[in-house]
Parts: structure tokens; C-alpha cells; sequence
């Protein structure tokens, strides 16, 4: 019973499902309509499970390995569960199958063995050469007569069945007789893939023991009417292979030669192999290397599915191969893959990989080299999805000559296209394959005399098989009938290229016409076809007119009555459009054709056109560009473009809060040949500026531009559609209008301007060029300062700088006379503090106010030591002010080598025109320094007022001041008063004054300075000093 487990567990490895979705290709010449269904009505039998087809009895061999009769003679008997095979013969109005004789029925010992024969899977395989029939039973048991034990060492059936007679029918059981022997070949599961070859000296028989040599895996081989066999070497295999689980064989080598073909679905460490084996060698000798996996994906059981077949019709078999749990995006979607043979003793992976879709799709799992479905002397094949969509898909791949692409998927079938095979279930399980070693002529898969081989497809869920047709294929070669060398010339105005549509006149090409023939027909059809004109432009550059007289770009019709005979239609006239500036691209007219299907009466063929050619055609008609005469269509220009900025009001710069637009001029010159579909673009800075206008100069009609072209977040494109052509030493220039946005001093703005061309350029690196606009902010910057008081004393006999002396008030204002704001400014005041080491000024307190109608943060001044002398500040002494006369002639005090100040530096924010910032410092007067001293000392505080963000004007006023305050000694001796001036000395004074000022305001009268200025006179003077009215 462990032997059968095991046996039972490989089988259903044979069960895996498959899902399949892919794009459905619905059309070619597998006909849907008239397809013979046949079934043995008997649910759970799994007919259908596989299938051949034998020329000799024009039907399909059909495996039902869960059936449960058999018949011999003409007695059909009920079993348990052998397995059933069933002859259906295909013929007009026939669905029925019989139960096909001999099965199970060769031998006296297989009739005497019903044990083995339970639940054996008699025709999970069968294959046929169109006489003989081979059907397997990879559960059969066999039974060791001295201990009883049970061995599953499977068998297969070979027989003729056209000829009753048994003389040349046997049993294969490659494993029975050494079973008992070898213990690695009790289980072997014969048959679980088999095939037979024939040639003019020999038949042999094939079958996969898979299980054998403890899964290592086998292909046996019967040779001499079974009473030779031979098993492949496992020398390239190890344990758990499965090889033989399938099996193909073809023509792979130069003489013709016959190459066995088999899968390892779980070798080379679980990512599968396929092995080629030379029949013609007495040990099997390699054919080529080992085949192994592209994707090298453990589990993706490459190699579970084989198919032989000539697809290039070179005379040489292919090879595909199936991996129906490959994993690609989703798990089990299953793969194809195809390789061609190299006519060297080899194979070339060919990098054509068809993939499934479908999650658990196991794509790939049957393959069917069902022939030759299209008469174009190269095989095709069939890939099944049985579970795929709900009940099954297949696709059908056509072969090609190309090396690139030899196989190309024409058509898809589901079971509800096909006529009566909507209940079908398990769709795709099984195929037919067609015989390559043919010994008759009509050894084909051509079950209906219609000269195509049919396609054969078992539904095992449902127990059904469907024979469908093939559709003879007529090739229809088309063409346009037009002058292929005519060129549009649209300075050309003669009468012969000019046509007439509603009163207004068109260049055109006349007389064309479309013609077409089918070289082998054999009665007339019709052909459908369609002219399109600028099939790739969206935008038409010319019309056709229909039978209304409407029009139109594309025109379908039908001509009718087409045979070997070139057949032509009316002729037409294609019209052009006027004004067309696209003429660098040619013309195209395309014409596509079909044959025009008819309504097939039942169960009749109809033909359909070769699709596997291309059914259309195109001529292409250039436009006269007015290129040199070098032979050359192409025209060579040489784009140039020289970019510049215009500021209104002259200057390079654009000034900040003055400047509103800026205009970007770019001359594009060509020094070659005429240029065609020209466009410009200049990348701007969106947040800088925005275009508004956009000119060309001497451009006739409207200039075509777009803001952004490039949809970039960061910086946009202004597209400008120029002329087409510009021609040889033409200037196209452009003026783009940006207004300027949000600029900041210290930045660029910055373009960036590229012309581009259809024709081709010379001298690509000249079509761009930059410019690089800076950004300057001008403003003026005053500061002025006091101090209260101007003038004081020290106190005498003060020794102690413990003592407060006199307050001190310097007080400086900041103002912004404009034009431009002063995004960020600084403030740098120096106040003596120290002279010779010794305090002169304690600085006790420095304030920051902004000025009046100033709301935001004014700003901040870094932190400075205050009050250094830790003075009492509650106890200040009294300050004592001088009279002016008082004033003596002083020593200066300012910062320098003997004098240190007191550094304070303040950093203000936005100060737009007009606007400023107070900066007060409050001091203590060091007294007793002075006393030291005796003599007076004018101490002179420093400020200046900058910024890096802002210009200044030329004739601004200053941006630095000086404030003196004197202080002076208490000890000067006060000069004695002077005797009383005279009364007429005074007198005297008074007249000249007088006569003085009269003759200063005649001289100002003469030079008109009391006249009143006009209104604007005072702000234009204002303006050209550099201080326009301008709050920004």
C-alpha cells in the first residue's frame, strides 16, 4: 500500500490546475462554428483526460482513465475503475464513441490479473501513428508470487487498431520482470507520458517512468515489438528528478535522425531540466546540453510540459518547453519558453518567454504540436489552461521564420466561443498531438479532407473533446496604385496638381486607386479595405471624400468579385490641405485590407485571410523643402540663438521695488539650410516672473505660445511656436514680456532659451543660450545722532568713580529714504568708554524702538556688559550744564590706541522707504576720571548705518555721523566783562545788515528763485536724485 500512496501522490501531481489570464486574440482560422463534440456520458470517467487522433480511422483516441467498462469483442463488461480508451469517428452529424477493442485485452496474463488493473488509470496517456494505439496505465500492480508484495509499476498497451489480429500487439511493462529484482524499480509509474516513432525499419515505443530509481526517473524504450527494452542513462539525474514525467520526440538532428526529449520537472535542484537523448545510439547518448531553466526558479516545475515542432520551417524540430508554476508577479502564473534548433546538434534559447497572469494560473502545463493549422509549411502549437477563466482557455501560437519572435499568439478559445461548448470544463487539459514521422501522405491530423490539419482539445472535467476545424486561408496581396515617386510641391500651382472641393481650389494627388489580387483562389471573394490619410498625425493635412461628398481622413469600402486576377477600384483623388506648415514629415496614405467574412451555413468552411501577413501598405510622399540640390531630402540647418535683456529706462539690473517688467529679446539666426516645425523654449523662474506677451517680429497671424510647457514645479517653460521654415540666413526674433514677481537682492534671474527643430541640426550646441539678469536693491541710508546735554562739568573733588555722575542721552536715528526697502540692516555704534584704562562713561542702558507706524519687529541689539562700575543708579548727582561762553577749546576723546569704546551692534529688519529705527544709550558720567584730569575733554560717539541686501544711490546722504559732548572743567577762570559798545557802533551794524540782505534777495530774484515750481516739477527733481516716490 506504500508503494500505491506513493504512486497516488505522483498522479496528482498530473492533476495541478490552471489558471490562466492573458490578452484573449479571438480571430484566425480555428473555426468555432462547426466543430465536432463528442463525450462518452459518464460523468467522473475523466474523458477526455487524453487524446490522439488516428488518420486511419479518422477519429480521436480518447483516454478516460477513472472509466469503468471495457470491451472485448463486442462485449463490454463494468470493472473497477481499469480506465476506458473510446475510438470516436469523426463524420458529418456524428457524436458518438465506442469503446476501442484490445484495450486491456493482449495478453492472457493482463486478463487474469483484475487485482493490478483497479483504479490503474488505463488512458492517462494515449498516442497513435494514425495504425497503431498506444494507451497506458502508469497505477498498474503487478504482485511478487513469493512474497506477495505489491509492486505499481504501471504498463502500456500497444496495438493496431485497424488490424483485429493481436500478432503484432504486446504488452510494455518495462519494470514487471525486475521489480522483484531491484528494489529502486518497484514503483515506476510507466506511462505517465508516452509516444511512438516510426520509421521504414522499425516502430518504437516510448514511456516516462518517472517514479523509478526512487523518483530519479526513467523514459523506457520497447524496441523489436516489444521484446527488446532499454531505459535512457540516469548518469545526468539524481533522486526526486521525475524525469520522464514528460516526454516528446522529433527530427533534432542533421541526418533526420530521432531525438528523445525529457522533462525533469524537479531536477537540478528543484528549479527543472529537460534532457535530449539520440535514439540512433545504442546507450542513448546526450543530444546537446542539458536544457535547464531561464528563470532558474526553484519549484517553477520547468519541464512538466514538452512539445516537438518544426515552427520555422527550417526541416529542423523546436523545442518548447512548459513551467506551469513558474512565479513571475504573482505565485503559480506559469511560463513557455521556445527554443530553436541551431542545425549544429543543438538548441539556442530564443529569449521568447510567454508568462501567464492569473494568480494559480499554472500557465503552461499542456502543450500540444498539434502541426500545421495554416498551411504555411511552419508547425504550430497549442498551450492549454484548463481552469483558466472558469472552465479553460487556449492559445494558439502560429509559427514564423523569425528568430526573434518564432512563435506569435493568433487566436484564443474559450468554451462558450465554440458552437455547443459552453458546459465544457476542464477546457485545454489535453490536445492531439500531430505525427511527425508520417509513412503515408495523408498521415496528418486533417480529419476533414479540407487540406488543413485539425485541432483536437479534451475538457476532461466535463468529459468532453471537441475536434474544431481549420479555415483555409487565402492570401490577399494588395497594393495602392499611385505614382510612389511624386513629392508635394506647394509652390507648384499647375492645373495638373490642382483640384476643386466646394469652389475652392486644393493641391492634390489624383488617380489613385486600389487594387488587389488572390493568387491561388479558386472562386472569386471580396475584400474590404480602408484609406487613411496622416494615419500618425492627430492633426490631418488632407481629405478624401466619400460617396456624399463629405469629408473625411479615412474611407472603408468593399470591392467586390476578387480573384487570381488583379481586380482595381474607381479612381480617387487625395486632397491637401492649404496653409500647411508641417511639411517637414511626408505625407503617408495607408490602405489596410481583409477579406470580408460572409455568414458560413452550418457546419460549412468558410476561408479567412492569411493574417498572418501584414494585410496593408503605405506610400509616403515628402514635401519640396527648398533644400540644397545635394542629393540629400534632409535639410541641414544650423539653428543659432543669441539671447539678450531689456530693462525699461535703460540699465542691466532690475532694481527692487523699481523695476516692473523685463523684456527677454531672442534672435534665433539659421546659417544652413531651410528649417522646418521649429519651436523656441525659454525656462523662466516662476516665482520670479510670469510672461505676459509674447512678439515675433514681421510673424504673420497670430503668435501660438503657452506659459509652461514643461508642468516643473520649480522653473516653467514659455513655448513659442515659430515659423516653419526659417529659412537660409533667416532671423526669427522674439520679445517675451515677463512682469517681475517676488526678486530678492543678491539673486539671478535667470532663462534659459533652446530652439527646436525637426530638420536636422548641424550644430546643436549654439541652439541654446542664457542670460543671467541680476537683482540690486537701492536705498539710502541715513543716520543722525545728538546727545543731551551738548555740554557739561564734572563736579570738583570727586576721587571715588563709586559716585554717579551726571546722566548722558545719546540718541541716533536710522531712516530708510529709499527708493528700495532694506530687507535686512545693521547698526554700528562706538561710544568712549575707557580712556588711558580708566572709566570716562558708564554705560548703563541701550535701547531699540521702532520708528512711527512701524508694526513688526523692529529688530534687536546684541547683548553688551552695562553698568561695568555696578554704580547705585537710584543716586545720581545732579547734571550741571555750561553755558556756551563758558566753552573752552578742548582735547578730542574718540575711539582709538589710548581710548576704548564701547561697541554696540544692532541688526534691523524690513525698512521699507520712510520708515526707520531709534537707537537711545544712557550713561553715567565717570567724574572722578575727569577730576584726575583738571582739564575738558569733547568726547565723540560713532555711528554707522549699512546693509548688504541694498545699494546705495549715488549723491546719497551720509551713512555715518559723529556726536560730540563736551565736557568741561569745573576749574576754568571766568574773564572779566568788557566796557558797554557804543549806541552808533550798533547803529551802523544794523544799516549794513540791512543793505546786505536786500542786495542777497535782488540777486535771487534775478535768477528766479521766488518763482513757484509747476506740480510734479519737485518730484521729478526728487526722482533723478535717486528718492522716486516709490513706497517699496
Amino acid at each position: 500500500m506504500a508503494a500505491e500512496e506513493r504512486m497516488g501522490s505522483l498522479i496528482s501531481l498530473a492533476l495541478l490546475l490552471i489558471i490562466l489570464n492573458v490578452d484573449f486574440i479571438k480571430c484566425f482560422n480555428i473555426d468555432l462554428n462547426s466543430g465536432f463534440i463528442f463525450s462518452n456520458n459518464k460523468p467522473g470517467s475523466f474523458f477526455g483526460y487524453s487524446i490522439a487522433i488516428n488518420r486511419e480511422l479518422n477519429s480521436v483516441i480518447v483516454g478516460a482513465p477513472k472509466g469503468n467498462e471495457y470491451k472485448k469483442g463486442e462485449v463490454i463488461t463494468q470493472n473497477e475503475e481499469w480506465g476506458s480508451v473510446y475510438n470516436c469517428p469523426v463524420s458529418e452529424g456524428s457524436s458518438n464513441c465506442e469503446l476501442l477493442n484490445k484495450v486491456d485485452d493482449i495478453t492472457q496474463s493482463a486478463v487474469n490479473n483484475p487485482a493490478g488493473k483497479r483504479n490503474q488509470w488505463m488512458g492517462a496517456s494515449v498516442y497513435s501513428d494514425h495504425k497503431n494505439v498506444l494507451s497506458c496505465a502508469p497505477r498498474y500492480t503487478t504482485k511478487n508470487s513469493i512474497n506477495q508484495a505489491v509492486y505499481l509499476t504501471g504498463k502500456c498497451d500497444f496495438f493496431n487498431a485497424i488490424n483485429p489480429s493481436k500478432i503484432f500487439d504486446y504488452e510494455f511493462k518495462p519494470c514487471e520482470t525486475i521489480a522483484s529484482r531491484l528494489t529502486e524499480f518497484e514503483m515506476c509509474g510507466t506511462g505517465l507520458s508516452s509516444a511512438i516513432t516510426s520509421t521504414r525499419d522499425s516502430t518504437e515505443v516510448f514511456a516516462g517512468v518517472p517514479a523509478a530509481v526512487l523518483g530519479t526517473g526513467k523514459i523506457a524504450i520497447s524496441k523489436s515489438g516489444g521484446r527488446q527494452t532499454q531505459f535512457t542513462p540516469g548518469t545526468d539525474t539524481d533522486f526526486s528528478d521525475y524525469m520522464g514525467y514528460a516526454i516528446t520526440t522529433g527530427k533534432f538532428k542533421k541526418d533526420g535522425g530521432i531525438v528523445i526529449v525529457g522533462g525533469a520537472p524537479r531536477g537540478d535542484e528543484l528549479k527543472g531540466k529537460v534532457l535530449m537523448y539520440d535514439s540512433a545510439s545504442p546507450d542513448f547518448a546526450m543530444f546537446s546540453s542539458q536544457i535547464r531553466s531561464p528563470s532558474q526558479q526553484a519549484g517553477s516545475y520547468f519541464g512538466a510540459s514538452l512539445g516537438a515542432a518544426d515552427i520555422n520551417g527550417d526541416g529542423f524540430a523546436d523545442l518548447i518547453v512548459g513551467a506551469p508554476q513558474y512565479a513571475n508577479t504573482k505565485p503559480n502564473q506559469g511560463a513557455v519558453y521556445v527554443y530553436l534548433n541551431n542545425q549544429e546538434g543543438g538548441l539556442v534559447y530564443t529569449n521568447q518567454e510567454f508568462v501567464g497572469t492569473h494568480e494559480d494560473g499554472f500557465f503552461g502545463y499542456s502543450i500540444g504540436s498539434v502541426g500545421d493549422l495554416n498551411g504555411d509549411a511552419m508547425q504550430d502549437i497549442a498551450v492549454g489552461a484548463p481552469w483558466a477563466g472558469d472552465k479553460g482557455i487556449v492559445y494558439l501560437y502560429y509559427g514564423t521564420k523569425s528568430k526573434d519572435t518564432p512563435l506569435i499568439l493568433k487566436q484564443t478559445i474559450t468554451p462558450s466561443d465554440i458552437k455547443g461548448g459552453a458546459a465544457f470544463d476542464g477546457f485545454g487539459f489535453s490536445f492531439a498531438d500531430f505525427f511527425p514521422y508520417p509513412q503515408k501522405e495523408e498521415d496528418t491530423n486533417n480529419l476533414d479532407d479540407e487540406a488543413y490539419n485539425d485541432l483536437a482539445i479534451g475538457s476532461f472535467k466535463s468529459g468532453n473533446v471537441v475536434v474544431l476545424r481549420s479555415r483555409p486561408v487565402i492570401t490577399i496581396v494588395g497594393e495602392l496604385l499611385i505614382d510612389k515617386d511624386t513629392k508635394i510641391d506647394l509652390l507648384d500651382l499647375s492645373a495638373e496638381t490642382i483640384c476643386q472641393n466646394n469652389g475652392e481650389s486644393f493641391k492634390c494627388i489624383k488617380n489613385v486607386k486600389t487594387c488587389f489580387n488572390i493568387p491561388a483562389a479558386s472562386e472569386n471573394q471580396n475584400v474590404k479595405y480602408t484609406v487613411e490619410l496622416d494615419a500618425q498625425n492627430e492633426i490631418k493635412r488632407g481629405f478624401l471624400l466619400d460617396s456624399n461628398g463629405a469629408r473625411a481622413s479615412t474611407l472603408t469600402k468593399t470591392l467586390t468579385g476578387v480573384g487570381s486576377t488583379e481586380k482595381c477600384s474607381a479612381p480617387f483623388n487625395i486632397f491637401l490641405k492649404n496653409n500647411t506648415k508641417d511639411i517637414l514629415r511626408a505625407f503617408a496614405v495607408s490602405l489596410k485590407w481583409e477579406y470580408e467574412e460572409i455568414v458560413c451555413p452550418d457546419k460549412k468552411i468558410c476561408p479567412i485571410a492569411n493574417k498572418m501577413l501584414e494585410l496593408s501598405t503605405t506610400a509616403v510622399f515628402p514635401y519640396v523643402k527648398g533644400c540644397s540640390s545635394d542629393g540629400n531630402d534632409e535639410c541641414n540647418c544650423d539653428l543659432k540663438v543669441e539671447m539678450t535683456g531689456v530693462i525699461p529706462g535703460g540699465g542691466k539690473d532690475i532694481a527692487l521695488g523699481i523695476t516692473k517688467k523685463v523684456t527677454v529679446v531672442v534672435e534665433i539666426t539659421n546659417e544652413g539650410e531651410n528649417a522646418f516645425i521649429n519651436k523656441l523654449e525659454v525656462i523662466y523662474p516662476q516665482s520670479q516672473v510670469s510672461p505676459t506677451k509674447v512678439q515675433i517680429e514681421n510673424f504673420p497671424g497670430t503668435v501660438e505660445w503657452l506659459p509652461n510647457v514643461s508642468g516643473d514645479s520649480d522653473v516653467k517653460t514659455v513655448g513659442v511656436v515659430l515659423s516653419s521654415p526659417i529659412k537660409q540666413n533667416g532671423i526669427e526674433k522674439v520679445s517675451i514680456d515677463f512682469s517681475v514677481l517676488n526678486v530678492g537682492k543678491g539673486s539671478n534671474v535667470d532663462f534659459k532659451a533652446t530652439a527646436i527643430t525637426r530638420s536636422k541640426e548641424m550644430k546643436p550646441a549654439d541652439n541654446v543660450d542664457t542670460l543671467s539678469i541680476p537683482v540690486t536693491l537701492s536705498a539710502n541710508l541715513t543716520v543722525s545722532g545728538s546727545v543731551t546735554p551738548e555740554n557739561i562739568k564734572w563736579t570738583k573733588e570727586v576721587s571715588s568713580t563709586s559716585v554717579v555722575g551726571p546722566t548722558i542721552i545719546h540718541t541716533f536715528y536710522f531712516q530708510n529714504m529709499g527708493p528700495s526697502a532694506a530687507e535686512k540692516s545693521e547698526v554700528l555704534i562706538k561710544v568712549p568708554e575707557k580712556m588711558g584704562g580708566e572709566y570716562i562713561l558708564n554705560i548703563m542702558k541701550v535701547t531699540l524702538t521702532p520708528g512711527i507706524g512701524y508694526t513688526d519687529n523692529i529688530g534687536r541689539c546684541e547683548d553688551t556688559k552695562l553698568n561695568p562700575l555696578n554704580l547705585d543708579l537710584t543716586k545720581r548727582n545732579k547734571t550741571l550744564k555750561r553755558r556756551r561762553r563758558e566753552v573752552e577749546l578742548s582735547t578730542t576723546v574718540d575711539c582709538g590706541d589710548e581710548t576704548q569704546c564701547m561697541v554696540i551692534k544692532c541688526h534691523l529688519n524690513m525698512l521699507k522707504k520712510s520708515q526707520n529705527a531709534v537707537v537711545k544709550i544712557e550713561s553715567t558720567l565717570v567724574e572722578a576720571t575727569f577730576d584726575k584730569l583738571k582739564e575738558s575733554r569733547q568726547v565723540i560717539a560713532f555711528a554707522k548705518f549699512s546693509s548688504d541686501y541694498v545699494k546705495r544711490p549715488g549723491g546719497a546722504e551720509p551713512d555715518q555721523v559723529n556726536v560730540p559732548l563736551n565736557v568741561n572743567s569745573p576749574y576754568l577762570k571766568v574773564e572779566k566783562q568788557g566796557e558797554p559798545i557804543a549806541w552808533w557802533i550798533i547803529l551802523l551794524c544794523i544799516l549794513g545788515a540791512v543793505l546786505i540782505i536786500g542786495l542777497i534777495v535782488f540777486i535771487l530774484y534775478k535768477k528766479g528763485f521766488f518763482k513757484r515750481k509747476k506740480h510734479g516739477e519737485e518730484e521729478e527733481e526728487e526722482l533723478r536724485k535717486g528718492d522716486p516716490d516709490d513706497d517699496y
